[in-house]
């Protein structure tokens, strides 16, 4: 079992992979391989299954490389193990048995991808960038749901946040206008009232002057 050193201070999250082979040479050119890619590293490697449980709990990689036919403990017992123990940590199949049997029990225990051996390098880093990706939107919609609740406890809505400062102004303004009508609401009352009586007032003069005008001979 070997743990790679990392970086100190990475500019950019990199795809952090664990390799798990039983055969040193192919554990070797996987590791040279992957190291012409600028935006995958290899945290680490394992020969066995049960190798590859301690690191994938140690190390929580990003994509694990695993070997299906291995002593101790074979790759897909060891997918299933971890497929239950660390799901962030997605498992890629290798195996030069291509049958159906191999990948669908492969599936079975929990990996995402089936490579046959020998695979091209574009299949493997194709391969390691999907499951990457495929994983991260899972965590953002894992991280989206667990924050709803906390919006919830503070009586927000995630579906009807405030927008901003021209929501605070439009808050304001329906303040300011519910204050201007509860002050003004008595003035306007007496005004109306005003209005009214010199209207009366004023109907009262104009029948006056019709009697009047009515009775001259």
């Amino acid at each position: 079992m070997v743990i790679l050193s990392r970086p100190m201070a990475p500019a950019a999250e990199k795809i952090r992979v664990l390799i798990v082979d039983d055969t040193a040479d192919t554990r070797d050119n996987l590791t040279k391989l992957l190291g012409f890619e600028s935006d995958i590293e290899v945290v680490g490697t394992a020969a066995s299954g049960q190798e590859a449980i301690t690191l994938a709990k140690q190390e929580r990689p990003h994509a694990i490389l695993m070997d299906i036919n291995m002593p101790d403990l074979d790759g897909i017992t060891a997918t299933e193990i971890i497929a239950n123990t660390v799901p962030e940590s997605p498992v890629i199949m290798m195996s030069i048995q291509g049958e159906q049997d191999y990948f669908r029990r492969s599936m079975l225990a929990g990996a995402r991808e089936f490579l046959v051996k020998p695979f091209s390098a574009d299949e493997l880093v194709n391969a390691i960038r999907h499951v990457y990706e495929v994983e991260k939107v899972k965590r953002a919609r894992y991280a989206a749901r667990r924050r709803q609740p906390a919006l919830r406890r503070r009586g927000g809505d995630p579906q009807h946040e405030p927008q901003g400062q021209d929501d605070r102004r439009s808050r304001r303004l329906v303040r300011d206008r519910r204050r201007r009508r509860a002050r003004d609401g008595p003035r306007r009352a007496l005004v109306r009232g005003q209005s009214a009586a010199r209207s009366a007032d004023a109907g009262d003069g104009r029948a006056d002057h019709r009697r009047e005008h009515e009775a001259r001979p």
